[in-house]
């Protein structure tokens, strides 16, 4: 519309006039972008302030026909098709940060818990599995909360869901996942030691670090180690990738720091 081209060009007089002569502020483009949209993508402050006197909603979303796209396509899904192809809608709408889609697939039955195949899994470093942990990674607090009160399992992944959350300091992920069942124990099993995952990104958060003590961390894990006070070898690797290492491990003398600081935990509590 010519309104949509004025805001699109911050022409904020051409739009006044053109409202004042009944424009339809609420109007959509074929891709469902609004008037405001367009204004917003133009960067005008005063054309995005003029379309908001008129009554414009500032939360329509752009791609709210995928909604009804969804609609249609559900009742003619084949969820062996699904199977087949190794892949659920669900996980295409939480990695595509995309919360309304999400919760119409989740509320006409489809399985939140719906794990890729191994040929899809290979795709990624992290051989990612459930559609919660694209959500997390995506920092999408909204699409994390649907699927875990749809019933989603945070414990399902190579790479725990909560250890994400933990690496991007997400206090409100963090908190959903605990309060759904995120295992505040998960340990990497790097050679012949348990690496205690959690505490090496809340070492300097104390916030971080007294939420996971109150979800029953247990900072004597931090102490197993097989081989005691004999010898250890400590830059070896075998069987692990860089990219695992670099999401699920630390340097030795990190190590020390986590039983350090376990130990002092464990005097204080």
């Amino acid at each position: 519309t010519p309104l949509a081209l004025a805001a699109q060009t911050g022409h904020t007089e051409i739009m006044e006039l053109l409202l004042q002569k009944g424009a339809d502020v609420l109007s959509q483009a074929m891709d469902c972008a609004s008037v405001l949209f367009e204004a917003a993508g133009g960067g005008n402050p005063d054309s995005l302030s003029l379309l908001l006197e008129y009554g414009a909603d500032a939360n329509v979303p752009k791609h709210s026909v995928h909604i009804l796209e969804n609609q249609n396509l559900v009742p003619v899904t084949n969820f062996d098709a699904i199977k087949e192809s190794g892949i659920s809608p669900v996980h295409s709408a939480a990695a595509g940060a995309h919360p309304q889609c999400l919760e119409f697939l989740l509320k006409s039955g489809f399985d939140a818990n719906f794990m890729l195949d191994q040929r899809v899994r290979k795709g990624y470093d992290d051989h990612r599995r459930s559609a919660l942990y694209f959500a997390v990674s995506n920092g999408d607090i909204c699409s994390t909360e649907l699927l875990l009160n749809a019933g989603a399992l945070p414990n399902q992944d190579p790479i725990n869901c909560l250890q994400i959350a933990l690496r991007m300091g997400n206090y409100e992920l963090m908190n959903l996942l605990l309060r759904h069942g995120a295992n505040v124990n998960y340990f990497c099993r790097v050679n012949t030691t348990h690496f205690p995952s959690a505490l090496q990104y809340a070492l300097k958060d104390e916030v971080m670090l007294r939420m996971l003590m109150n979800y029953g961390y247990d900072v004597q894990r931090c102490f197993d180690c097989p081989r005691g006070n004999s010898s250890h070898s400590p830059y070896v690797t075998d069987g692990w990738t860089s990219t695992v290492i670099k999401d699920t491990m630390v340097s030795i003398r990190e190590c020390f720091i986590c039983c350090f600081t376990g130990s002092i935990l464990l005097k204080t509590k």
